[in-house]
């Protein structure tokens, strides 16, 4: 009897096991790729949210992929202008995975894992950002009349041309943070205190000009009261007399 008992509660669990591995779940924000023998095709592709079956043990492998948008960040970067001189940004793209199952498998083939997706991402957005914002001037990026938006587009259509086939679909693309170089921005500096020092110096002069004219004029009033106050005194002196 007791043989019996363990014998079944041992098969009860193995059949577990063996069902627990012939099942996987894929959640409401999430694809998943199974692998058969190593071979996919679009109908391995699950994206419906729920508990799915699969072959058991090392006949399926099962992989999942968040489907949410995500964002990547290039760090600091210098980048010629199209004169000649250069600026320091930081671009970034607001992403998200393609959920076609021909764009899924495209992805799954591109890139290890998402983290991979993400380091290959940076890479492409810095040689996008590079590429599209030499065709501009300084003036065009810095300035009252700045066409940053006109480059962020460029820098869109320069990356979704290379990751439109690897399952990437670009959300957002955007110049998040714009700088000098440290060169321009110490000559920037020192232009601008010069600038200063010239209006202090010019607003100095105008002010030591129009204290002359004030003293000028104050003087002669003086004068004016003195010469009315002398000839006021003789005629009084003459009525006098």
């Amino acid at each position: 009897m007791n043989k019996t008992f363990a014998y079944s509660v041992g098969f009860l669990i193995l059949a577990g096991l063996v069902l627990f591995s012939m099942t996987y779940t894929v959640r409401f924000n999430e694809v998943a790729v199974r692998t058969t023998f190593g071979k996919t095709s679009t109908a391995s592709v699950m994206s419906e949210p729920g508990i799915h079956f699969r072959f058991p043990l090392f006949a399926d492998r099962v992989t999942t992929y968040d489907t949410r948008v995500q964002l990547s960040e290039t760090p600091l970067v210098e980048v010629p202008t199209a004169d000649g001189q250069s600026v320091v940004v930081r671009t970034f793209v607001m992403w998200k995975m393609d959920t076609d199952p021909e764009q899924v498998l495209r992805f799954a083939s591109s890139y290890a894992s998402e983290r991979d997706a993400d380091d290959a991402l940076r890479s492409h957005l810095m040689t996008a950002t590079k590429a599209s914002l030499g065709r501009y001037s300084f003036d065009d990026l810095i300035g009252p009349d700045s066409r940053l938006a006109a480059a962020e587009q460029d820098i869109r259509r320069q990356l979704e041309s290379v990751v439109s086939t690897q399952g990437i679909m670009p959300v957002t693309v955007g110049i998040s943070q714009v700088q000098l170089p440290t060169k321009i921005t110490k000559a920037v500096l020192s232009r601008m205190q010069a600038t200063r020092t010239k209006l202090a110096e010019t607003e100095r002069t105008a002010g030591k000009a129009e204290a002359r004219r004030i003293r000028g004029d104050a003087n002669t009033i003086v004068e004016n009261l003195q010469a009315f106050a002398e000839q006021r005194a003789e005629q009084i002196k003459g009525e006098a007399q």
